[in-house]
């Protein structure tokens, strides 16, 4: 949330956009102060969702695995090794697919 307090987090733009105007109207202010009195008076229930929110936001971070190397960027690599080899006078094994240094 952009309203300066407030620490809700939306996974869409329409999310944040339905919760912002909730800051701002009469009719709403006095559902939040009622909210944030349960809150107050349930220490322990705020901990174990901050908890909860805490775990859900470690899963959804998680790197998905994905491969960057294609096939063609994979013969990229092997070409200039196989010139770095050349030039260099390095020794290589494998004809290109493998280079081991010492």
């Amino acid at each position: 949330c952009v309203v300066g307090g407030c620490n809700a987090t939306f996974a869409s733009q329409g999310g944040l956009a339905r919760h912002v105007p909730t800051h701002f109207s009469t009719q709403n202010s006095s559902k939040l102060s009622s909210q944030t009195k349960v809150k107050e008076e349930s220490p322990s229930k705020a901990g174990i969702n901050k908890r909860r929110k805490l775990k859900s936001k470690r899963r959804r971070s998680l790197p998905r695995p994905h491969d960057f190397f294609d096939a063609q960027t994979m013969d990229a690599i092997r070409h200039r090794a196989i010139c770095l080899n050349l030039a260099t006078h390095i020794e290589s094994q494998g004809k290109g697919h493998s280079v081991v240094f010492h």
